[in-house]
């Protein structure tokens, strides 16, 4: 799968009538979230870490955790009902076949109190689990050897000053 779909033809794909093909909706989903089969924390890490040109070195990736979506603070200032639409599909793939949605990536900038869970990826994931009443699961990186340069990496959150779940999706 070279080529990223849009969320209109991965949530196309992903309402094919054929189980094949929402599979294959449902890969193409998975790209679009960064977690592939056999993916680890880790994984989430290096990509989160180059994307904001931090040491991977000097940030603790922890498993997989459920968070309450009304906890997370966004890094951007809106959502896109495409995206939100594609989310839908995806988890009622997951559901027919026993999965979960993927994890999303957020920061935990443990000496903010108030907006300690920044969320970096899967703000779309995160209103969807709100929207549903369910937890969002989540890959929560520390940067415990660069605190100061991740939270200056990650300032629009601090300055949007906004939760996750209180985003207009446009």
């Amino acid at each position: 799968m070279n080529q990223q779909k849009s969320p209109a033809e991965i949530t196309e794909l992903l309402n094919a009538p054929d189980k094949e093909t929402r599979a294959l909706g449902y890969e193409y989903f998975l790209g679009r979230t960064h977690w592939l089969e056999g993916s680890t924390p880790d994984d989430l890490k290096r990509l989160a870490c180059m994307l904001l040109f931090l040491d991977p070195e000097k940030v603790l990736a922890n498993p997989p955790a459920h968070l309450s979506p009304e906890r997370l603070w966004a890094s951007q200032t809106s959502l896109e009902k495409d995206k939100m639409t594609m989310v839908e599909a995806a988890h009622r793939y997951v559901t027919e076949t026993g999965g979960r949605l993927p994890p999303v990536i957020v920061w935990d900038f443990f000496k903010n109190r108030l907006e300690r869970f920044v969320v970096h990826d899967g703000h779309h994931r995160c209103q969807f689990c709100h929207l549903m009443q369910l937890p969002v699961t989540a890959v929560v990186l520390e940067p415990l050897g660069n605190y100061e340069e991740a939270e200056i990496k990650m300032s629009e959150a601090f300055r949007i000053k906004t939760r996750v779940v209180s985003l207009p999706v446009i």
